[in-house]
């Protein structure tokens, strides 16, 4: 089957990253195409979100939702790097 689509920006990656950018170049009137490999949801052990994401949550317009979901709700994050390890 072909499936033919007319799009302006294809994004490839449905994680947080490429989810986040189809979304805003959406909102800003481009014609998107998210592809993504895996089926959702799926499972993830150990997910949480840092601080650090609701900024960008709240600019998304999706923080509220985000918030009722049972993600862990650490208040720092560990962050390694090479030889460097640091706190946000």
């Amino acid at each position: 089957m072909r499936v033919d689509w007319e799009t302006e920006i294809c994004v490839i990656g449905g994680g947080p990253a490429g989810s986040t950018i189809a979304c805003r170049l959406g909102l800003f009137g481009h014609k998107v195409l998210l592809v993504e490999k895996h089926d959702f949801p799926r499972t993830h052990v150990g997910e949480s979100l840092s601080p650090a994401i609701l900024p960008l949550l709240d600019a998304l317009g999706v923080r509220e939702r985000i918030q009722t979901e049972r993600f862990l709700r650490p208040d720092q994050a560990l962050i390694r790097w090479r030889n460097q390890t640091s706190y946000i």
